[in-house]
């Protein structure tokens, strides 16, 4: 059994290796390098596929891969799979086997500007260390593996290097993500001084409860800065942009969902924390979906808008895990059970989706040569397939029904519902304005992904470059129809992902399994049917045959109807130009009033030839601030401007005298120090 289910893993991993091998060797030919490396890397998605969802089947917890001992003290690099790893890996490798097919195809349009081999060496590198973080089994690899993974994708998000913008958005993005790996880094050296073993923690609840939370907030931000949780994300929205649209989706897709994997296997697992903090959790989470949605509503570049939605969903990802370590902190684990299965079935779900809608915004790009909405229009005439598979993942990010996105947060939904009954007045207020908040942020989804679809793919073209769009290469669009497919298997039988992750939760995380009799294809923590009336396979049937009325109807009523073509009387109007159609702020406008407070909207408008008498033709822009950078960000950089040009100008002056003066004073330190001790 251990050779069945760990050759696959083995071979998985080898695949990943072959492909950086591959990238090394074959650097000088760009296009052979280029199918080569996806080829191994779409064969490595395919084992682990197989081997993670065999193994979420299995009974097997634990399989060791890996096992090198070396002369660093207390430190063994070991690799090994137990059932929250393999979950994450299935998470990976459903979206890598898409991006793999995509990537080759894509890069073309980068041909002639920047190196693919270089490409390629840094993706597949970025991929094997994602897959390590996975599996390492102790503090020393996790960390090693993770600076990797920051530093690769870094390289890959300023790909395109030539624009200042993109170099800006890496820079900001690594300057973060490095400031966050020191709290982690900091949290690991406590951890190993207490425990005296390099083994990731199973139990901390030893330590001290001040401890405990010091511990848990460094974890929390380190974690919560790579999640792009509120007011950690600022790097989220500019990196994920500048970003290849095939680095966007695994960065997007699966590299967030690192800190999520973090939250479970560093914070929740090992530590008993307060309850004041598990409500933190949960508050952050619910701020981060509403303030993500509400900035991605008002957003004009799409890959900027996706980014601004991850944020969103991560939000409801870590609301979801607050809600679970609230529940549990109060001795409710069939709760804390349903809220953590919400969480890891989201977490899938968005990896899936939004994974396909960066890959989707790619061929956008790749068609039309922006990735500004107000400037397109009308490529659903053009580019009928991928408008086809954006519609689907615009509804299902949405979280409409009966898509499998609605499912998980339906989980999520049922367990702050039942803890409402289950904790004080104050608690009870808490999760109330939670589940009012979350209903709220459904509906922004469903807003911004109706502006998105309609502005970009209905209508006339608003460009040049609209309207010479045309459909993309045959291995890109195959590439959509894979998370699409994942995502209509999981729509319409959810009970499967659920059913390995009530394995997930019930081993790792320690929690009762959900009892396995399913109601409504969805469980419910007590198995009552008032709390899961839900089916989707029965509201897919019934869209389905109302749509199938709505169509015979028309044939019967409509077929017996003359059609007639004239023109009506319009006031002089002659014909409708590209600019007549509703734009993207003009649609987005409502909401920028009913949140100005967030927004602090300053608009400008201008006549051009400033003749107030004869306008020939005006200007409107309107500059949306973003208050967290404004008054958080901005002043912590002034002040650390300030110190460091005092630092230079009086302390580092060039002068000898005063740095032989320094010496002297270290020295005076020293002598007083020993003489003390």
């Amino acid at each position: 059994m251990f050779q069945l289910l760990s050759s696959p893993y083995i071979l998985c991993a080898s695949f990943y290796l072959l492909a950086f091998l591959a990238a090394v060797i074959s650097i000088k030919w760009q296009k052979i390098n280029s199918y080569l490396v996806n080829i191994l890397l779409a064969l490595g998605a395919f084992a682990g596929i197989i081997s993670a969802m065999y193994q979420l089947n299995s009974s097997l917890e634990y399989i060791a891969l890996f096992d090198l001992p070396t002369s660093i003290p207390n430190f063994t690099f070991t690799l090994g799979i137990d059932y929250l790893s393999a979950y994450f890996l299935l998470d990976l490798n459903l979206l890598l086997l898409a991006v793999a097919i995509y990537t080759p195809k894509y890069l073309t349009h980068y041909q002639d500007k920047y190196n693919l081999a270089v490409f390629n060496l840094l993706n597949s590198a970025f991929i094997f260390s994602l897959f390590v973080v996975f599996t390492a089994q102790n503090l020393l690899s996790f960390y090693i593996f993770w600076e990797i993974m920051s530093v690769s994708s870094y390289f890959l998000a300023n790909f395109e290097h030539a624009d200042k913008e993109t170099q800006k958005a890496s820079t900001l993005y690594v300057i973060m993500t490095h400031l966050a790996a020191s709290l982690l880094l900091i949290a690991f050296l406590v951890i190993f001084t207490y425990t005296e073993s390099m083994l990731l923690p199973q139990d901390l609840s030893f330590l001290s409860s001040g401890l405990q939370v010091i511990l848990a907030i460094l974890l929390f931000i380190g974690f919560g800065t790579k999640a792009g949780l509120v007011p950690f994300h600022i790097w989220l929205p500019m990196a994920h942009p500048a970003a290849p649209s095939n680095v966007s989706a695994l960065m997007s897709g699966i590299m967030i969902k690192t800190a999520v994997y973090g939250f479970i296997r560093f914070i929740f697992i090992p530590f008993s924390l307060p309850l004041w903090f598990c409500t933190l959790v949960l508050i952050i989470g619910i701020v981060s979906a509403v303030g993500g949605i509400a900035y991605a509503a008002v957003e004009n570049n799409f890959k900027r808008l996706l980014a601004y939605s991850s944020i969103e969903n991560i939000g409801i990802i870590t609301t979801a895990l607050g809600a679970a370590m609230v529940a549990d902190n109060l001795n409710h684990p069939a709760i804390a059970s349903l809220a953590l299965m919400g969480g890891l079935f989201h977490t899938l779900n968005h990896t899936i989706v939004k994974g396909g809608l960066f890959l989707s915004a790619g061929c956008v790009q790749y068609a039309a040569h922006t990735k500004e909405i107000p400037l397109l229009g009308g490529l659903a005439k053009v580019m009928p397939f991928t408008a086809a598979c954006v519609l689907i993942l615009s509804l299902a990010v949405a979280a409409v029904v009966p898509f499998a996105t609605f499912s998980s947060e339906w989980l999520t939904y049922q367990s702050l519902i039942a803890l409402i009954s289950a904790n004080t007045p104050f608690m009870n207020l808490i999760l109330i304005l939670t589940i009012a908040l979350l209903a709220m942020v459904g509906a922004l989804a469903a807003l911004t992904f109706v502006k998105f679809f309609g502005i970009t793919f209905l209508g006339t073209p608003r460009s040049a470059h609209a309207q010479k769009a045309q459909e993309v290469p045959l291995s890109m669009r195959i590439a959509l129809v894979l998370p699409v497919a994942f995502l209509i298997f999981n729509s319409v039988y959810p009970s499967f992902a659920v059913g390995m992750i009530t394995t997930v939760v019930s081993s790792a995380a320690h929690l009762p399994a959900v009892n396995p009799y399913y109601i409504y294809n969805l469980p419910t923590y007590d198995n009552s049917p008032a709390l899961a009336n839900y089916d989707p396979t029965v509201i897919i049937i019934l869209l389905l045959a109302l749509i199938l009325f709505g169509l015979i109807m028309s044939i019967i009523i409509g077929g017996k109807l003359k059609k007639r073509y004239y023109n009506t009387w319009d006031c002089g109007f002659t014909h409708q130009t590209p600019l007549m159609q509703y734009s993207s702020s003009a649609y987005a406008n409502p909401i920028l009033i009913i949140f100005r407070l967030l927004y602090q909207p300053e608009f400008k408008s201008g006549n051009d030839n400033y003749n107030p008498y004869n306008r020939q033709k005006l200007t409107y822009s309107q500059t949306i601030k973003k208050p967290i950078v404004q008054y958080l960000y901005e002043p912590f950089i002034h002040t650390h401007q300030k110190i460091s040009q005092f630092l230079t100008e009086r302390l580092q002056n060039g002068y000898i005298q005063q740095y032989l003066l320094y010496i002297l004073l270290v020295l005076i330190v020293f002598i007083v120090y020993n003489s003390v001790l």
